[in-house]
């Protein structure tokens, strides 16, 4: 998977109340009790949300006082050769909404929106960085476990096609180890 930006999250393992968010689909509306925790973190969830506003709203209201948000979000597309071969590919043999799918991740491409929108909920001391990181997968059939599992880019002479699309491009990353692709990152910290 993807080895980013260990250092933003280094200070956080020393607390004990955290909640990593996941695949939480409720985070607009945390089951939680306020300033129940010491750390939030999200990792690649926020750009997928329809009110980012809301769930980091959420988010700040189950941080004690002094707390920290950790997150992380997609860079921009192009700088993640990978998906661009994968969302392409898609685009080509499953249709537009399959490929939209995939640019969705990168739906968050800017540093500036990212640090934004978290002081628009009232974070503080917030620190944005962009960071190249590696994405190790075991196979480039393993890319279409980033496309949702319904709809035509999953039938089967479609996901042969996609595969067959994404070995030929995606041949210089691939070796005995499997696919490992450079990714662009960005990630965020700040205090309630």
């Amino acid at each position: 998977m993807v080895r980013a930006a260990p250092a933003l999250f280094d200070a956080l393992r020393s607390v004990d109340r955290v909640l990593d968010v996941g695949r939480r689909a409720d985070i607009d509306r945390l089951p939680f009790a306020d300033a129940s925790f010491d750390v939030v973190v999200c990792r690649q969830r926020l750009q997928l949300l329809p009110d980012r506003t809301r769930a980091l709203g959420e988010v700040r209201r189950v941080l004690v006082r002094g707390g920290r948000v950790a997150l992380t979000v997609g860079g921009p597309i192009e700088r993640s050769p990978a998906f661009v071969a994968l969302a392409d590919a898609l685009e080509r043999h499953a249709g537009a909404h399959a490929a939209a799918t995939v640019r969705r991740l990168f739906s968050l491409p800017n540093l500036e929106d990212l640090e934004a929108s978290l002081a628009s909920v009232d974070f503080a001391d917030i620190r944005v960085a962009a960071v190249q990181a590696t994405a190790s997968l075991p196979s480039t059939a393993q890319m279409l476990r980033f496309v949702p599992r319904s709809g035509a880019s999953h039938t089967e002479p479609t996901r042969s096609r996609v595969i067959a699309e994404l070995e030929r491009e995606l041949a210089p990353w691939t070796g005995p180890e499997g696919l490992q692709v450079s990714v662009e990152v960005h990630t965020a910290v700040g205090r309630r």
